[in-house]
């Protein structure tokens, strides 16, 4: 079973029978059919669904230095940069992320330590009431700050 793509049109198409070689795999190949006014590359239909495949004509490719893969001739490549996750994960360059989270974290930890003493009632009001006043017992000490917060809430 095979997978049909037409080429584009190119004004040296590719001769009927010319076989292509994929980039990645050696083992898989295409060739090449002209069908009516149209040539079409006839790739294994038999590949997984998810798969990269680059095809090139078979007599363009070498196989190349580094890894096991195929490039094309007479191409002259700057070598890929060595890239090693140990080498790359220095702290240096996440210092900003890492200090503005302690900063963060810090600031949460001062609210709440200097409000630690702070009192907050939660009251569910029911119906309109009118105020009573409450006179507790002892020596009365007089709030700094008194915050009060109505929530309004209509149940249809």
């Amino acid at each position: 079973e095979y997978s049909k793509y037409v080429f584009p049109e190119i004004p040296e198409a590719y001769a009927e029978g010319q076989a292509f070689v994929d980039l990645f795999d050696g083992t898989r190949l295409a060739v090449v059919y002209k069908d009516e006014n149209r040539t079409i590359l006839l790739v294994p239909g038999n590949l997984a669904t998810s798969h990269v495949a680059i095809f090139a004509p078979l007599g363009s490719i070498t196989a190349d230095s580094v890894g096991d893969w195929s490039v094309c001739k007479g191409v002259s490549l700057q070598k890929l940069e060595e890239y090693s996750c140990a080498a790359q994960s220095s702290w240096f360059p996440m210092w900003g992320t890492l200090s503005t989270s302690i900063i963060w974290i810090l600031a949460v930890v001062l609210i709440l330590a200097v409000n630690s003493r702070t009192s907050i009632y939660l009251s569910v009001v029911m119906e309109p009431t009118c105020p009573s006043i409450c006179q507790p017992a002892g020596l009365r000490v007089e709030p700094r700050h008194i915050l009060v917060a109505a929530i309004e809430h209509t149940i249809p």
